[in-house]
């Protein structure tokens, strides 16, 4: 039920961006969200498939410790891989859309949205 509300709410919020804001803002906030959405793939590094299939076999071994071990180091890795794309990004927001897109407007949605490569 929750994939189809977020479905639904995910194509009633493109169709009132492209309404309201035009073909070019919607474009552009598109095309940020696809380039962040890269970012966010090597911040996460593939931890969340690890961390679920760790987390099962240690608390099925009953070693607590090393659950809580690797919940810390997921929570510490996950921080500091997410500030190097974030930083990443800032430092190639002008060339991505000056060189790669030939977009300068796509500049202010690049550093708008980067704030969410932490929350992926």
């Amino acid at each position: 039920m929750g994939v189809v509300f977020s479905k639904v709410l995910t194509y009633v919020y493109r169709i009132f961006l492209a309404r309201e804001f035009g073909a070019e803002i919607y474009g552009y906030f598109a095309l940020s969200l696809a380039i962040i959405g890269l970012f966010m793939v090597f911040a996460k590094a593939g931890i969340g498939a690890g961390l679920t299939r760790y987390l099962a076999v240690f608390r099925g071994e009953g070693k607590e410790y090393k659950s809580k071990h690797l919940l810390g180091f997921s929570f510490r890795f996950l921080a500091i891989s997410s500030f190097i794309m974030i930083v990443l990004l800032l430092l190639l927001v002008a060339p991505l859309s000056m060189k790669v897109f030939q977009e300068p407007g796509l500049k202010f949605y690049l550093y708008a949205l980067s704030f969410l490569i932490p929350l992926s």
